[in-house]
């Protein structure tokens, strides 16, 4: 087939790109790393950093990558959410915001590549799930589900405050969206009903889109973005034993999703994108038959 669609390709009857896949590696053992929930992925800088909640407990923990091993998991003192935080990286700074251990509001704090500053509350802020955190032009944003409804809001950190929430118009979610940026545009994705279907939206620094299908793929969980160049990855599940498909957006075009063979994650996994060409990717997930931590890798 690979060498059918080059030929295709050769005589313009295809696009080069549709001969383009990711190969993905065998998946790799986080050695003594235990979740009962999703794991957070962002770089910052050169590292990768993971964080997620302890297997039984609500502690959160952290863990870096500097692209051969691990750094033992450390706890972040103190720290504790019922959900999987968000994660996104400023120059060396690196943001997380989280629910609480018990309640609706929002936790912010941020890692200087030494310590965790101390968790912030978000004024005004509350949801019944975890929000999702993108930048765009060294500013962070954030969506998030409402505390009593499926409405989404949008608010960004100015550097030292949060603006007033913003409701994102015609937008609502079953469960977290799903955030990243691709040049100045930010893209949000979310799952409108108890079903796997998915809606697509963009905002472009000034306005948000009206509401799409993705007609290419849909989801049995939030699904998990990230952007290599001015390409977006997605990573879906795709039945109930968390298979996992990875589908692009190359412009305005969504690229159908292609199975990632051999790896099963329990809820959604967590992917995060090297800068640099070709593009990285980095998939970490929850083993669903034993809590362990897998990390694979897509080029």
């Amino acid at each position: 087939m690979k060498r059918t669609l080059a030929l295709l390709a050769l005589l313009g009857l295809v696009g080069a790109d549709e001969t383009t896949e990711l190969l993905w590696t065998a998946p790799r053992l986080v050695p003594d790393r235990r979740t009962g929930d999703s794991p957070a992925l962002a770089f910052c800088g050169k590292t990768l950093h993971m964080v997620y909640r302890g297997r039984r407990k609500k502690n959160l923990h952290h863990s870096r990558f500097d692209g051969a091993t691990w750094t033992p998991e450390q706890e972040i003192g103190g720290r504790q959410s019922r959900a999987t935080p968000a994660l996104a990286a400023i120059g060396d700074t690196l943001h997380m915001v989280s629910l609480g251990a018990d309640g609706n509001a929002l936790y912010h704090a941020t890692w200087d590549g030494a310590f965790w500053s101390p968790e912030v509350e978000i004024g005004g802020r509350r949801s019944k799930n975890a929000p999702a955190l993108a930048v765009v032009g060294g500013q962070l944003h954030m969506v998030y589900v409402g505390e009593r409804s499926d409405k989404l809001y949008h608010s960004f950190f100015e550097g030292r405050f949060w603006t007033p929430e913003m409701s994102v118009p015609g937008a609502t979610a079953h469960g977290r969206p799903a955030l990243a940026a691709v040049g100045g545009t930010l893209h949000l994705l979310f799952r409108p009903g108890e079903g796997d279907e998915l809606r697509h939206m963009t905002y472009d620094g000034a306005e948000w889109s009206g509401v799409s299908r993705v007609a290419v793929a849909s989801s049995r969980t939030t699904p998990a973005l990230a952007v290599a160049g001015d390409v977006l990855f997605m990573l879906v599940t795709t039945d109930g034993e968390g298979s996992l498909a990875c589908a692009r957006l190359e412009g305005d075009a969504w690229r159908e999703a292609r199975p990632v063979a051999g790896q099963k994650s329990a809820g959604a996994p967590g992917l995060a994108a090297a800068a640099g060409a070709p593009p990285l990717l980095h998939l970490v997930y929850r083993d669903p038959a034993a809590d362990t931590i897998w990390h694979a890798q897509g080029k």
